[in-house]
């Protein structure tokens, strides 16, 4: 997978929906995120991806997609 990193494109917004971080360090191979969480308090970060080969993606012991 390739992380893409909307800060160099113009689709900052691409239809992504959830929290915004207080900063965020995109790298080629992770995406480290940085936020305040008071207490009790859930937030969810996006991180839009792209297949970068075929193949089948599992992810620990699950089966999460078919990549074509």
């Amino acid at each position: 997978m390739e992380i893409n990193n909307l800060r160099l494109t113009d689709d900052e917004a691409a239809g992504i929906t959830g929290d915004v971080p207080t900063y965020q360090d995109i790298r080629d191979d992770r995406v480290y995120t940085y936020f305040d969480l008071n207490a009790n308090q859930r937030k969810t970060f996006k991180v839009l991806l792209t297949a970068s080969y075929a193949g089948v993606i599992i992810a620990g012991s699950k089966l999460r997609s078919h990549v074509r």
